[in-house]
C-alpha cells in the first residue's frame, strides 16, 4: 500500500523527464477525453472497482499508458504523484484518498452549471461548490464562469493541450509538501 512517506519522497526525488503517476476514476462516458490526455505521455491508473468501469469502446483503443485497476487495494508498487477528479459525485472519495496519502488533488470541471439548477437546488448547489481541489481546471472560460471559481482553463481543441496538462501535472505534484 502506498504511505504519504512514499507520497513525499517520490515528489522530492522524481526525474524531471519521468512521467507522471495519476490515479483517477474511469469514466466510460469521457473516453475521447482521457485519450487525448493519454497523449501527455503520463501514466494514468484507474480504480475499476470502485465505480465499476471498464474501457469496452472498440471505437476507442485504450492507450498504452492508461491502466485500469481491478484490484481491491491500491497496487504497493506504484508511487503516485497526484489524483484527478474528473466527476464531483466521486470527490469525496478521492478527497479522502488525498487527505490519507498527503497526495494534491487536481480536480476537472467539464460541465457549464446552468442558472436555472443553481436556484433550483440551492442546498446542493452550495455543497458542490465547495468540491475544489489544490489546482482546478475548466474546459471552457464559459464553463469556469458558470461556477464563479478560480482555475485553469484548458480547452480540448487547444494545440497546447498537452503542454498546458503537463504544466498542471507538474504545479499540481509541488504541493505535497503543503499537506505535511
Amino acid at each position: 500500500m502506498a504511505t504519504p512517506i512514499r507520497s513525499i519522497i517520490r515528489a522530492a526525488t522524481k526525474d524531471a523527464n519521468s512521467p507522471y503517476n495519476v490515479l483517477m476514476l474511469l469514466d466510460p462516458n469521457n473516453l475521447d477525453f482521457i485519450s487525448n490526455l493519454a497523449s501527455t505521455n503520463n501514466n494514468f491508473y484507474f480504480l475499476g472497482k470502485v465505480n465499476d468501469a471498464k474501457w469496452n469502446n472498440p471505437d476507442i483503443p485504450k492507450p498504452e499508458n492508461c491502466f485500469v485497476l481491478d484490484c481491491d487495494d491500491i497496487p504497493s508498487h506504484i508511487d503516485f504523484d497526484l489524483v484527478l477528479c474528473s466527476n464531483k459525485g466521486f470527490f469525496q472519495f478521492l478527497k479522502s484518498l488525498c487527505d490519507f496519502w498527503h497526495l494534491p488533488l487536481v480536480v476537472l470541471e467539464q460541465e457549464t452549471i446552468q442558472d436555472e439548477y443553481k436556484i433550483t437546488n440551492q442546498h446542493e448547489w452550495s455543497v458542490l461548490r465547495t468540491f475544489q481541489g489544490d489546482v482546478n481546471v475548466f474546459l471552457s472560460q464559459e464553463i469556469r464562469d458558470s461556477w464563479g471559481q478560480m482555475g485553469y482553463v484548458i480547452e480540448e481543441n487547444n494545440p497546447s493541450f498537452c503542454d498546458a496538462w503537463d504544466n498542471i501535472f507538474q504545479e499540481a505534484s509541488k504541493l505535497v509538501y503543503v499537506r505535511m
